[in-house]
């Protein structure tokens, strides 16, 4: 069965892959069941411009600027049969469910907070290299046979390192990665869907503004379905991914943009939908309860905000104990709109 590395080239067995962007090496395991899709480090995009808004005591002479920090995301597929359910990830050789440690000391810790500094009072020089990570999490924890999920180590710094070694750990095996620290990478700057589904809207950021030249979902390559444009005045590009059939609603999925150079822009998303709100600041004046609904409707509105000016301050309404009124229409025993307070 082919490992899909690097989605434009393939390995099999234990043959790791370089690119310009990647460097991607799997454990020797036969058994294990996922694999790994792509893996980045984010470094958080800073904004000196606002540094005045958050740090102002030296305004206008100087506003000390934010230290940014980074974030590694690894996305794996289920290539078995079964089911696999990811129970840790490693940071330079270290388990993050054992080092992320929380103190159940009240006194000490009383917020529950979990930290590095209470499993070392002085940590390794290697994992404080690798950015000293914060927290950790998998989502789905679980991946069925052919899904995908993506494993996150978020990190305190920019690792010191010019890679960093990242394992996710599961049911199945360990699959280990070597990701190379670039803080040019390509990023997908937001994914949305059409209400059904059937489209998928994927906005692509790189300095330069190239668009990828292949697009890719869940390791499967989706170009010849999807329609891409860039543009290099605002560093942006977009592609639409027009499927025959709609994606489950809030399945899991994960996209790659790969770019003429071989670097790549991935991130994983629930599929969801939600209609457009549309409603007013307050109500329109001289309607009761039940008018003031009627009319509503007649405008196409979908949505009653609380704190409504006193819309429902009449025998209509029922308290639930919260503060909160509901409105009940003349010709029903159920509440149908959340009205003010």
């Amino acid at each position: 069965m082919k490992n899909l590395i690097h989605p434009d080239r393939s390995g099999r067995g234990c043959t790791g892959l370089l690119s310009a962007a990647l460097l991607i090496s799997l454990a020797c395991n036969t058994n294990a069941a996922l694999t790994v899709l792509a893996a980045q480090v984010h470094v958080d995009n800073m904004f000196p411009e606002f540094d005045c808004y958050w740090n102002g005591g030296g305004y206008p002479t100087f506003c000390p600027t934010n230290r940014p920090g980074s974030t590694v995301h690894v996305y794996v597929k289920n290539t078995g049969a079964s089911s696999a359910t990811i129970t840790d990830a490693t940071l330079a050789g270290y388990s993050m469910a054992t080092v992320i440690k929380r103190l159940n000391n009240d006194s000490i810790n009383p917020a529950g907070q979990n930290s590095i500094y209470f499993n070392w009072d002085n940590p390794p020089a290697d994992i404080l290299a690798a950015g000293e990570p914060v927290w950790w999490r998998a989502d789905p924890p679980t991946v069925p046979a052919g899904g995908v999920a993506q494993v996150v180590v978020r990190l305190r710094y920019v690792p010191t390192t010019p890679t960093v070694n990242v394992g996710v750990v599961n049911s199945a095996g360990t699959v280990t990665t070597n990701i190379t620290v670039d803080a040019n990478l390509p990023r997908v700057q937001s994914i949305s869907y059409s209400e059904d589904r059937k489209k998928i809207y994927v906005h692509w950021r790189r300095s330069g503004g190239a668009a990828p030249t292949s697009v890719w979902l869940n390791g499967t390559n989706v170009t010849s379905f999807t329609t891409t444009v860039g543009d290099p005045s605002v560093n942006f590009a977009a592609s639409v991914i027009s499927l025959s059939n709609a994606l489950p609603h809030f399945s899991y999925h994960v996209y790659q943009g790969i770019y003429a150079d071989g670097k790549i822009a991935a991130a994983s998303q629930r599929a969801w939908t939600n209609k457009f709100i549309y409603s007013t600041y307050c109500k329109f004046e001289n309607y009761d309860c039940a008018g003031w609904l009627q009319e509503a409707m007649a405008h196409g509105f979908n949505n009653i905000q609380m704190n409504l000016c006193g819309m429902c301050l009449d025998n209509s309404v029922t308290s639930t104990g919260y503060g909160t009124r509901l409105m009940i229409p003349a010709n029903s025993n159920r509440p149908t709109r959340i009205c003010g307070s």
